[in-house]
């Protein structure tokens, strides 16, 4: 997998092709799907792209992994005196 940076210029450029590429594999499908589309959605370099991804495969992974940490923060947020519908109507 591609290195991961630490600065705040490459923070963004993973969050904007992660964005590009769940926004064009929706409206488009996964195979349809491109790097050269996801590149000139959101308006990075290729070099750029694969500096923070190895390919499509690899950005679906992060975006997936930055979903399971929102979705276990959000279960972490819950006190434990809620009822179990509130709980499910929460979301």
């Amino acid at each position: 997998m591609a290195k991961r940076s630490s600065s705040g210029k490459k923070s963004t450029i993973r969050d904007r092709v992660i964005e590009s590429t769940l926004s064009l594999i929706a409206e488009k499908g996964f195979r349809a799907t491109s790097v050269k589309d996801v590149i000139k959605a959101c308006g990075v370099t290729e070099a750029e792209f694969y500096h923070e991804f190895d390919g499509l495969l690899s950005v679906l992974v992060a975006a997936s992994r930055h979903l399971n940490a929102a979705m276990m923060d959000a279960i972490a947020d819950f006190e434990e005196d809620d009822s179990t519908r509130e709980r499910l109507f929460a979301w």
